[in-house]
């Protein structure tokens, strides 16, 4: 039997992605990560087949997974 390895875990696995820096101001944060050709071509694909900008759909993965998170206690 595979364990859940959690919903963090299958996001950072999916992106494959290096935070490479972080600017935290009072009402807004800029996130920058590092993704493969492959990595970002998936993940405009996935924001075109619903209609919205890849920054949007890339938003709200990471914010679906911290409810995720939260939820579950982790």
């Amino acid at each position: 039997m595979k364990p859940n390895i959690g919903a963090g875990h299958r996001l950072e696995k999916a992106l494959e992605a290096t935070i490479r820096r972080v600017t935290e101001t009072r009402r807004t944060m800029a996130l920058s990560v590092r993704l493969t050709e492959g990595e970002r071509e998936r993940l405009e694909i996935a924001a075109k087949k619903r209609g919205i900008p890849t920054a949007t759909f890339a938003k709200s993965i990471i914010l679906t997974t911290l409810d995720t998170l939260e939820r579950d206690g982790e």
